[in-house]
């Protein structure tokens, strides 16, 4: 289970400044989280989803893991605009008995 708030060494930004976040939503698989010092037109979010499919050794998690930014756009100085960037890991989890494939894979990422 994930905490509340990711403000330790948890999430680090590109200038390697920790970013402080809070949960602001979980619904069923999906958690979100948000920038704690962000404003309203320039929202800062982190999700994390999961689905399984199949059963017994075809069992399969599809886990991702995705950052949202919204920033006003340097051309105008008014339009939002969002970037964002996601990793989605699909492992065949009643197939293996370790995390090691897992950990491969997203290392070589």
């Amino acid at each position: 289970m994930l905490s509340n708030t990711l403000n330790t060494n948890e999430v680090k930004g590109h200038d390697a400044a920790e970013v402080e976040l809070q949960r602001i939503d979980t619904l069923g698989r999906s958690t979100v989280f948000a920038k704690i010092a962000e404003t309203p037109s320039a929202q800062h979010r982190l999700t994390i989803k999961h689905q399984e499919t199949g059963a017994g050794s075809k069992l399969r998690r599809r886990s991702l893991i995705r950052v949202d930014v919204t920033s006003i756009s340097t051309v105008d100085s008014v339009t939002p605009v969002t970037t964002s960037a996601y990793l989605v890991l699909d492992a065949p989890v009643g197939a293996l008995l370790a995390d090691t494939e897992m950990k491969r894979v997203l290392a070589e990422l």
